[in-house]
């Protein structure tokens, strides 16, 4: 059990294909979010090596051992009030990844901390013909959908996609080591980035992710 002092009252799953890196935006939003409001909150990965959010958030990005799940809400008990994880998955044999996350999800309930778990709108995970309308089930873990246009940075899965966005490479926030927080300042681009952040620090869907539960 986690002692009283532990601020960790949020493990959020960002389940995605993992080829569709893309998918990983809501926790990097997430992040920077969580950073502008002061809300302490850790980007982790069940990659190896980090993966792809290590690669470009930095090496702040923290390598979760598939073979190190028990005893991970122990450890992350006064780390973070939030940890955000990357959960890349094979959208072809889902039942690969049922393990880890209900060990995960087993970890965290015995020490009283919420599991929420997303996937990002019209992202490759969702092509699976186990997914619906209201999201997809791995193991034990009932995976939700989170909106695009609170996440979607380049508009890329939206109707509108603004003139000054499509100029910008589907790849624009893949530079390595840069949170999603440094884009702000960069001209022009970076004053839609920090709109973004602002609208999103309001946003009520993601105040539910990253406050602590009420009693």
């Amino acid at each position: 059990m986690t002692n009283s002092t532990s601020q960790l009252h949020t493990v959020l799953l960002n389940v995605r294909a993992k080829n569709d890196v893309y998918s990983a935006m809501p926790i990097r939003v997430l992040k920077a979010v969580a950073d502008t409001e002061g809300v302490s909150a850790v980007l982790a990965s069940l990659e190896e090596n980090g993966g792809y959010l290590r690669r470009v958030e930095g090496r702040d990005v923290r390598i979760i051992k598939q073979s190190g799940i028990e005893g991970l809400v122990e450890r992350a008990a006064n780390l973070c009030s939030v940890l955000l994880v990357d959960v890349p998955v094979d959208p072809d044999d889902l039942a690969a990844s049922a393990p880890i996350v209900n060990a995960i999800r087993t970890d965290a309930e015995a020490s009283g901390v919420r599991v929420l778990a997303y996937t990002m709108e019209g992202g490759d995970l969702l092509k699976s013909p186990d997914a619906s309308h209201c999201g997809i089930l791995i193991g034990r873990l009932i995976v939700s959908i989170s909106k695009a246009e609170e996440f979607d940075l380049l508009r890329l899965r939206l109707e509108d996609r603004f003139p000054l966005l499509a100029v910008m490479p589907n790849d624009h926030f893949d530079q390595p080591g840069r949170p999603i927080l440094t884009y702000v300042e960069d001209d022009p681009f970076g004053a839609w980035v920090g709109i973004t952040i602002r609208y999103n620090s309001q946003n009520r869907a993601v105040r539910y992710m990253l406050d602590k539960p009420k009693a």
